[in-house]
């Protein structure tokens, strides 16, 4: 995959499935090529080249040739991208695209400066519910990654940030790294549920609480939908199942603060200046991540890292990209 930068000669974001319908799509001249085919001469090398990031045209040069050395004329013609928008924005999943577990993706930190060398807005985006927020920043730091908190979108935060917006006093079914966050929350009498990777406290004791609770008409938050993760040892379920459970047993439906949601997506979006269009969102996560992403509106990529199956590329939206590996973003 091919992330353009402020110009370039190839095709760039429009990527190698498009070149050919892109080149079908010239029309040159009728009289032009009549007089070309009565002299027989031949059209020769076509050079393509993209404008800056963000234009939505191609321009296109044609060489006709004669049996001389020089080129009889040029066809000049300016057409319409018929693929994907340019990208102004990279949204980068954390944990199985920039780091696995404790293990750094060989070339990430080198993908995330290139992407900032060209000048595209960088945002990191996660799921993750068993660590806080400060936490997070630490461990992109302590990979290598030069990055800033208001860069940094985390399903967490988003639910609270809704929590405290509608002024609800939530049941709290979350990870003990992340209780101290929600801690200055009214949770006395709850009328809401959030559910998030609580472990081991996914047990039916507490589900069936937050049945009950969902069940007098509290609104169920889930912290992300995710169906399992990659963990130290393999893959394991993550919070998303059991959401579903409660919110299938209550007869509601959960409000998704995290990927896939849209309103996730949404809040991401309108921290760069660009349009959802011209944000590329980079997981591993079939659905989560790519197919949440551009249902949102985005442009998508699946990464064969990280949680990544062998089929995943067959459930992706039709238009997303699949690479072996953030490091092979650019190349």
């Amino acid at each position: 995959m091919v992330v353009p930068g402020a110009v370039t000669s190839s095709v760039g974001i429009l990527g190698e499935r498009t070149f050919g319908e892109l080149r079908g799509a010239v029309k040159v001249n009728p009289v032009t090529r009549r007089l070309a085919m009565e002299k027989g001469w031949q059209f020769g090398t076509t050079a393509w080249f993209l404008l800056p990031a963000g234009a939505l045209f191609a321009l296109v040069v044609e060489w006709v040739w004669s049996d001389s050395t020089a080129p009889v004329c040029a066809l000049t013609i300016v057409i319409k991208n018929m693929g994907k928008q340019t990208i102004g924005a990279i949204l980068f999943d954390l944990s199985g695209v920039l780091y696995v577990d404790n293990d750094l993706v060989e070339g990430a930190v080198e993908t995330v400066a290139e992407a900032r060398k060209r000048g595209l807005t960088v945002r990191f985006v996660t799921n993750t519910a068993t660590r806080g927020f400060e936490e997070i920043m630490g461990r992109l730091h302590g990979f290598g990654f030069d990055a800033a908190e208001e860069e940094l979108f985390t399903a967490p935060a988003a639910a609270k940030q809704l929590i405290v917006k509608k002024g609800w006093r939530p049941y709290c079914l979350i990870h003990d790294a992340i209780k101290p966050d929600f801690a200055d929350l009214d949770q006395n009498d709850p009328n809401c549920v959030v559910i998030g990777d609580a472990r081991d406290e996914l047990n039916y004791e507490s589900l069936n609480k937050a049945f009950r609770v969902c069940q007098d008409g509290a609104p169920l938050i889930g912290i992300g939908m995710n169906r399992y993760f990659e963990g130290p040892d393999g893959l394991q379920m993550d919070a998303g199942p059991f959401i579903r459970a409660v919110a299938w047993a209550s007869n509601i439906e959960p409000i998704v603060m995290g990927k896939p949601g849209g309103a996730f997506f949404d809040e991401v979006v309108a921290s760069t200046s660009f349009a959802p269009g011209e944000c590329l969102m980079i997981g591993d996560d079939a659905e989560a991540d790519v197919g949440g992403a551009m249902h949102a509106g985005l442009q998508g990529c699946l990464v064969r890292t990280g949680k990544f199956q062998p089929g995943d590329e067959q459930v992706i939206p039709e238009g997303a990209e699949v690479i072996d590996s953030v490091a092979d973003l650019f190349s």
